[in-house]
């Protein structure tokens, strides 16, 4: 993996349990790419998607990537596989993140689906909805 961090790749995973898994034994963090689970959340409070517009990105996957679900996201993708310790990985390399698609297609539906307080409920400023949508009311 190293020889790709040395390419400039921001580097992810498409969950949060092998992103902290892999952050914790590679010594740099990993930020869940894609939904991900109600656990991916807590990726939420520190990663900022808009930071990474234009950037190249590594994702580490352990199953087969579907290639057409990273292509809206990224100029270019490409596929690498490599073994550690008799198990098959995956690397989805995206170069020239497109921030807007990831946005509408990714970002929009987590807020719908994670961040839609109930008018009715009290409840403090959102980070989330303020990082990436401060023009929609929370």
């Amino acid at each position: 993996m190293r020889p790709y961090e040395e390419q400039r790749f921001l580097l992810a995973s498409d969950g949060y349990t092998p992103a902290a898994i892999i952050s914790y034994h590679y010594g740099k963090n990993f930020f869940v790419f894609g939904e991900g689970s109600l656990h991916a959340r807590q990726d939420d409070i520190i990663t900022d998607f808009r930071r990474f517009a234009g950037r190249d990105i590594l994702i580490v996957k352990k199953s087969v990537p579907d290639m057409a679900q990273y292509a809206p996201y990224f100029n270019g993708v490409e596929s690498r596989q490599f073994e550690l310790r008799g198990v098959t990985f995956y690397f989805v390399l995206g170069y020239g993140f497109n921030y807007g698609n990831y946005r509408k297609f990714v970002l929009k539906p987590i807020k719908d689906k994670y961040y839609n307080i109930p008018a009715f409920l009290p409840h403090a400023p959102c980070y989330f909805c303020e990082k990436y949508f401060p023009e929609e009311p929370g």
